[in-house]
């Protein structure tokens, strides 16, 4: 279950781990760690954290952890030095702001949208944020944000990340 402890706990153990060197960032020595995100499955029930470490405004890495505090994966974005241009903006990634205008920009202003929901598909470490839009003549549609990707969703489909199976 998400609370406010564990929110700070993950974020004290990411703190923890960047100072102690676990986490390598080439050239990343100004990389700070942000705020924790929940990530929950499809269903919504809460799954991970997701720790976002940044230089500026840009997501260098991110590390997840288990409801227990257990870090997960760590994944990095800044493969060089002097390669901060090619990472993400920290808020196409974390910031549900930026997600929500980004759906509205598909899905149309006249949609009533959920709020977005980090989750993620098959595997905790295919990260996504889900929004659902609710229309005037009772239609519902979901949508899915990556970064600064943005599609609906095609019941059916065994993915929501890539691929063109059918479940």
């Amino acid at each position: 279950m998400e609370t406010n402890n564990s929110r700070t706990g993950v974020e004290q153990i990411a703190q923890q781990l960047w100072e102690q060197g676990s986490f390598q960032i080439p050239g990343g020595s100004g990389a700070v760690v942000g705020q924790a995100a929940p990530v929950s499955d499809l269903s919504g029930t809460f799954d991970s954290w997701v720790v976002p470490l940044t230089i500026q405004d840009r997501l260098v890495a991110w590390a997840q952890f288990s409801p227990q505090l257990i870090l997960r994966r760590f994944s990095l974005f800044l493969r060089r030095e002097g390669d901060l241009y090619r990472c993400p903006k920290v808020a196409d990634w974390f910031d549900p702001e930026v997600v929500r205008e980004r759906v509205i920009g598909k899905a149309g202003y006249h949609a009533d949208l959920t709020a977005p929901l980090l989750v993620f598909d098959r595997d905790p470490s295919r990260l996504v944020w889900m929004v659902e839009a609710r229309y005037q003549d009772g239609s519902r549609k979901r949508w899915f944000v990556a970064g600064e990707s943005v599609w609906e969703d095609h019941p059916g489909m065994e993915e929501v990340t890539g691929g063109l199976g059918r479940r």
